[in-house]
């Protein structure tokens, strides 16, 4: 059975990592897509086999696909994006030398 993937981020990296994916089904299945940009998310959808969910601005990230019922969330935003208020456990932990 497959890892049903939801991808945070569907911009320039997104499109590599679909690659990956996509050369290895019956490992990932892409199931949902999330991205500050409609349009990006429904380019990446285009490229798959599938009901595939999308989401926008509006849905928190850790809530990505939740009618799709992803195993994994990957994460391909920015690195300011990847930080936000709402999350319990932030994704990057930063360490003071001083």
């Amino acid at each position: 059975m497959p890892l049903r993937i939801g991808l945070i981020g569907c911009g320039r990296i997104a499109h590599a990592h679909l690659r990956g994916y996509l050369r290895l089904p019956e490992l990932f299945s892409v199931v949902a897509c999330c991205d500050i940009n409609l349009q990006a998310a429904e380019e990446i959808s285009r490229q798959l086999v599938g009901d595939i969910a999308i989401f926008m601005v509006g849905v928190t990230q850790l809530d990505v696909g939740a009618a799709a019922k992803p195993t994994a969330r990957v994460v391909l935003t920015p690195y300011k994006g990847c930080f936000r208020a709402d999350y319990r456990l932030p994704l990057h932990k930063t360490t003071s030398t001083a």
